[in-house]
């Protein structure tokens, strides 16, 4: 599968009580909601082993069923491993390109979202050095006594 930009795609959803994958990072998950389950089998029989991580916002929820229940910005991710014979099923789960969801779909069984991809972008250090420094300085001359001394 590839991904491009201003586009709208829709993958299953593995839903953390907290936990995020960052693009570029490998991390491990343990999943036994059944809804994390399903995605992961979903995930790894029609979609290549993609999926989106995404933190909910209340963990003491169980069930989640909207796009408010959930952050915002997730994680287009990867299942390099996984083993569902053990409870929770371990992952382990390779973070690709943060994404923008737009909507989740739920039965209560099966959770899939829709998603674009956000533009990351780097700065220039040398200019991003020089914006901080120049900030310190304008602080320093406003409080003189601050924590902020060059």
């Amino acid at each position: 599968m590839e991904f491009k930009e201003h586009k709208v795609y829709e993958l299953p959803v593995i839903v953390t009580r907290g936990y995020t994958i960052v693009p570029k990072e490998i991390g491990f998950l343990g999943a036994e909601r059944e809804f994390s389950l399903n995605a992961i089998k979903d995930s790894k029989d029609n979609f290549e082993s993609y999926c989106v991580v995404v933190p909910q916002l209340d963990p003491t929820q169980d069930i989640i069923t909207r796009r408010e229940e959930v952050y915002r910005v997730a994680t287009l991710s990867k299942i390099i491993a996984s083993d569902t014979s053990v409870t929770p099923a371990s992952l382990k789960i390779g973070g690709l390109k943060r994404v923008e969801i737009k909507d989740i779909k739920s039965d209560g069984k099966n959770i899939t979202c829709t998603f674009e991809l956000l533009n990351d972008f780097l700065g220039n250090p040398t200019e991003e050095v020089q914006i901080v420094t120049n900030i310190l300085t304008q602080i320093n001359k406003i409080w003189p006594d601050s924590l902020f001394k060059g």
